[in-house]
């Protein structure tokens, strides 16, 4: 019994003082042992996601391009790459996970501002309908795309998303950003391909210059 004891108390100690060192602020261990920080995240790193309620939805990120005339030259998905990305290069997907991590942030800014913005409207304009005051603060939002910090990444980032996919000679001249709502199917109807997609958000033409 004691040697169980003393096992257990190993392994809690094995555990706990790793744990303990990796959430510090940045210490000699965690600057000079970059071994212990990627040992950690891969066989260590704790996730509270099984605690939370499951998600309803899911974002879809879509960047089309236009031509001189408005003529599309294509339309992408942006996440699912990314997310395959983070698939592929496991264990060693630090770059993956980075980039999801900064283009989901921005898409989770702009939404959030939109359901600020949108709470704002329902205290202001109580007798508006629910959808128009959705619609009016979407366009809040629109009209100051040119100083959103979130807008201008996604611009920049749907520039690399181009180059990786459309031919050099292509001339694009114009983009649009749409973000859309992709409702997750109950479990009874996991096999199901068919999707409910939702307009949260879609840009003018954005020229490109």
């Amino acid at each position: 019994m004691r040697k169980l004891i003393l096992i257990r108390n190993i392994l809690l100690i094995a555990y706990f003082l790793p744990t303990f060192i990796y959430n510090l602020p940045k210490n000699p261990i965690k600057i000079y042992s970059p071994i212990f920080s990627n040992f950690f995240d891969v066989f260590l790193q704790q996730r509270w996601d099984f605690f939370a309620p499951p998600p309803q939805a899911n974002n879809k990120l879509y960047f089309s391009y236009f031509d001189t005339n408005f003529n599309k030259i294509g339309t992408f998905e942006v996440l699912s790459p990314i997310v395959n990305m983070k698939k592929q290069t496991l264990p060693l997907n630090t770059k993956a996970e980075t980039l999801d991590y900064i283009i989901n942030g921005q898409i989770n800014e702009i939404l959030f501002s939109i359901v600020d913005k949108n709470n704002e409207l329902k205290y202001k304009l109580k007798e508006n309908e629910e959808s128009e005051n959705f619609r009016l603060a979407r366009l809040e939002v629109l009209k100051n795309l040119n100083d959103s910090k979130p807008f201008k990444t996604l611009i920049n980032f749907s520039k690399i998303v181009k180059y990786q996919n459309i031919e050099k000679q292509v001339d694009v001249k114009y983009l649009k950003i749409i973000i859309m709502e992709e409702k997750i199917n109950k479990f009874v109807d996991r096999y199901e391909n068919k999707r409910e997609e939702r307009l949260l958000i879609e840009t003018d033409f954005l020229s490109y210059e």
